[in-house]
């Protein structure tokens, strides 16, 4: 089942904000997870902090993290079909929510508001989002896969194990979803693993942490540019109304 139209993501611009840009955006839903390079092992001097008795020594740790994927919220995590109002009514409650989110600052009020609009923002570029929850179901098939086999590979391990498997993570594995794209796992800094969701170039889903989040196809873009535009607008009409 082919669950996206790759001929509308074949740029990669991930979603970020520009302050440039005349259009006003969102902060970035995706961070990237850092990960080892042979040259950065070998040129940071980090064997050299250990003794030849400590880069020698065996451990059992396992790298598999113990603890589990958070569910994605899909409240707020655009995807394909995705039940959402028309699009007068979706404008009428965003404009409603900033009027409102205007006369009430107090943290609470904040937070909230916040979520609301990131649902709004996911109801409003839906209509042209690939579908990202049959991604993240073969995604996580894909993931229990691999953790199992990595459990049946453990064993005493040194310092340099650690580096190694730190360095030749992205490459260990490259495994195709059958709704299309890769899945990519990098090592983070808790010990266990990141996931990309990778179609097209784009990360469509990514891990950090066990929490899940989003990068945006450019049809996605566009379309988050139009709700920021009418979102701004109507800052700018409740805080003339709160001079007046």
């Amino acid at each position: 089942m082919k669950i996206t139209n790759l001929s509308q993501i074949q740029s990669t611009p991930v979603y970020s904000t520009n302050k440039s840009n005349p259009i006003k955006s969102a902060p970035s839903h995706l961070t990237g997870a850092f990960v080892y390079s042979k040259e950065s092992v070998q040129t940071s001097g980090l064997l050299c902090n250990y003794t030849p008795n400590e880069v020698g020594m065996q451990s059992n740790v396992n790298l598999i993290a113990s603890r589990s994927l958070n569910t994605p919220n899909w409240d707020i995590i655009p995807t394909k079909g995705m039940k959402v109002p028309p699009q007068d009514v979706l404008i009428s409650q965003l404009k409603a929510l900033v009027e409102k989110s205007a006369r009430n600052t107090n943290r609470d009020a904040i937070e909230g508001f916040h979520y609301e609009k990131n649902k709004l923002h996911a109801q409003y570029i839906s209509s042209v989002s690939p579908d990202r929850k049959t991604l993240h179901k073969q995604a996580m098939q894909a993931i229990k896969k691999f953790e199992a086999e990595e459990t049946t590979q453990l064993g005493p391990r040194t310092l340099v194990d650690y580096l190694i498997k730190h360095d030749n993570i992205k490459t260990e594995m490259n495994n195709s979803l059958e709704a299309g794209g890769m899945l990519r796992p990098s090592i983070n800094s808790l010990g266990g693993y990141n996931y990309d969701v990778v179609v097209g170039g784009i990360k469509l889903l990514g891990s950090i942490n066990g929490q899940w989040s989003y990068g945006l196809t450019p049809a996605e873009k566009q379309k988050s540019d139009e709700f920021y535009q009418l979102y701004w607008s109507f800052v700018d009409e409740a805080e003339n109304d709160l001079k007046k």
